[in-house]
């Protein structure tokens, strides 16, 4: 799964690297956390991309009067097109999470150890996701990451990641005139999982009310690299 992530970075680099037009209040965030709001991009109804916040916790409209109606966090890349509860979103409004990297906990002895994943080259990550108009959350918009099986270093500490795209592919996953499920497949691709690197991090980050650079430093040597599969 993928329950907990970082963006410092700024805006006006996150802009220019997504070539996106916004303006979403900013600050530098190491612990981003389930229903809060996130920034993500996604192109408007004129086609242009644009840098927006959304709520982290996904519900359709349809769903939006039910009483505990579920708001999914994650959506599996293996049944996301298909999902009565999510196929209209990949079809129509796809996006990208920026993130500098993402925590994920691996059972060791003392109890979980988090991990943190990041580009080797230091590089923002773009996760995909998909997203719903709602009118009961602020933003007007609530979201969900798509994850996948995990690959490579990823494998070592948890078995499941978020789906980390391929900058050559994000205007294909971007784009909402591609909304046949195979066709959105077969033009994207995820980041090789060797530019991915990990490494053990303060337990703090399981709390969501820290929120600082301490988080992101490494306590411990990186895991060993995994293969690409």
């Amino acid at each position: 799964m993928c329950g907990r992530f970082d963006l410092s970075r700024s805006a006006e680099e996150v802009l220019q690297t997504f070539r996106a037009l916004g303006e979403v209040p900013w600050g530098e965030r190491y612990n981003i956390a389930p229903g809060q709001d996130i920034a993500c991009v996604i192109v408007d109804v004129g086609g242009e991309r644009r840098l927006v916040a959304a709520h982290w916790g996904f519900r359709p409209r349809f769903a939006a009067g039910r009483e505990g109606a579920p708001a999914p966090i994650n959506a599996r890349a293996e049944k996301v097109a298909e999902s009565g509860y999510f196929r209209d979103a990949f079809a129509r409004r796809r996006a990208l999470v920026p993130a500098d990297g993402w925590y994920e906990w691996r059972p060791e002895a003392g109890g979980k150890r988090p991990y943190r994943f990041r580009h080797r080259a230091g590089s923002v990550l773009g996760l995909a996701a998909i997203w719903t108009p709602a009118d009961d959350v602020a933003s007007g918009r609530r979201l969900a990451i798509i994850t996948e099986p995990a690959r490579g270093v990823a494998r070592e500490v948890h078995p499941r990641m978020p789906v980390v795209l391929d900058p050559a592919c994000w205007a294909a996953w971007l784009d909402p005139a591609r909304q046949d499920r195979e066709a959105i497949r077969s033009a994207v691709q995820a980041l090789p999982a060797a530019a991915l690197e990990a490494y053990p991090v303060s337990r703090r980050v399981g709390n969501p009310r820290n929120d600082d650079p301490g988080l992101v430093a490494a306590e411990g040597e990186a895991l060993a690299p995994g293969d690409d599969a």
